[in-house]
């Protein structure tokens, strides 16, 4: 019978609980705390946070984000919500506004608008 690359991983893993079940193995394991679900935008919260927080446009906002100045646009006027994976980093970014001037490139800047 020809051993294949998963067939062994397989074995090697009832190896390793057969082996942790007698009490010849110590396992590695890490606890993590569920979070809570990632929290809901109103448009009046992203046009808030990108005035207040940020102090930027749209399409300024929107190349933080990574995303397409019309998804902003579209979020602020209450026709689209941010998906889960966007309210999260939303909550990330309100959180920890500073976190965005670290990623910036070393040669880049990020342009404020100016009142």
């Amino acid at each position: 019978m020809k051993k294949t690359k998963l067939g062994q991983s397989i074995i090697e893993g009832l190896s390793d609980v057969i082996q942790y079940e007698k009490g010849r193995k110590k396992l590695r394991s890490t606890a993590l705390e569920a979070l809570d679900p990632a929290p809901t935008w109103s448009s009046k919260d992203i046009v808030d946070m990108r005035h207040k927080v940020f102090n930027v446009s749209q399409p300024v906002f929107a190349n933080i984000l990574s995303v397409q100045a019309s998804t902003i646009k579209a979020w602020e006027q209450g026709r689209k919500k941010p998906s889960g994976a966007a309210s999260r980093l939303l909550q990330i970014i309100r959180s920890y506004p500073d976190i965005i001037q670290s990623l910036r490139k070393k040669s880049g800047t990020l342009h404020k608008n100016r009142p």
